[in-house]
C-alpha cells in the first residue's frame, strides 16, 4: 500500500525540502470549478453524488482539479477525472517538477490510489470548495481550482 504513494510522498517531500515548510495549507485564491484531465473543463464538471466506472466507486464531487498552494511558488495540481482516472502536476519554483498519473475509486471517506499497479488508500472530506486528504496521519489541504 505504501508504495503506491511512494511517487507522490517523494515528490512532496522534495517540495517541502525546497520550500522549507512542513506545513500544508489550502490558501488558494482562485476558486474555479470543473476540470479534468486532458485540460480544464467547463462549471458544469462538478457535481453531486457518486456514479460507477472505471472498475470502481467515484464520488462526483470529488471530479475536477485541486490545488495545494506552498511557498516561493511551489504548488500542487491534483486532477480527478469522471473516468477514475487522476494526474498529479508537481511545480517547484513555478516549473513542472514531476507528474504522476493513476487512477482512484471511493467508498465512504476512503480514496484509494493506483499508481504502476500498486494501491494505497487514505480518507478525504470535501467542504464546499476545499479537499482534505489524510494518508498516514499527514494532512493534505486543497483549494478547488478548476
Amino acid at each position: 500500500m505504501k508504495k503506491a504513494f511512494a511517487y507522490i510522498s517523494i515528490a512532496m517531500m522534495v517540495s517541502l525540502l525546497v520550500v522549507g515548510c512542513g506545513h500544508r495549507s489550502g490558501n488558494n485564491p482562485l476558486g474555479v470549478i470543473g476540470g479534468g484531465e486532458d485540460g480544464y473543463g467547463s462549471l458544469g464538471s462538478v457535481g453531486g453524488g457518486s456514479f460507477n466506472g472505471g472498475g470502481g466507486q467515484h464520488d462526483a464531487s470529488l471530479v475536477g482539479t485541486w490545488r495545494w498552494e506552498g511557498t516561493d511558488n511551489n504548488y500542487e495540481l491534483l486532477t480527478f477525472t469522471s473516468n477514475g482516472t487522476f494526474v498529479a502536476n508537481y511545480y517547484v519554483g513555478g516549473e513542472l517538477f514531476l507528474t504522476v498519473n493513476g487512477s482512484y475509486s471511493t467508498s465512504g471517506n476512503t480514496l484509494t490510489f493506483f499508481i504502476e499497479g500498486e494501491s494505497g488508500e487514505a480518507t478525504y472530506s470535501i467542504v464546499g470548495n476545499t479537499l482534505t486528504i489524510t494518508e498516514d496521519g499527514d494532512t493534505t489541504v486543497y483549494t478547488r481550482v478548476s
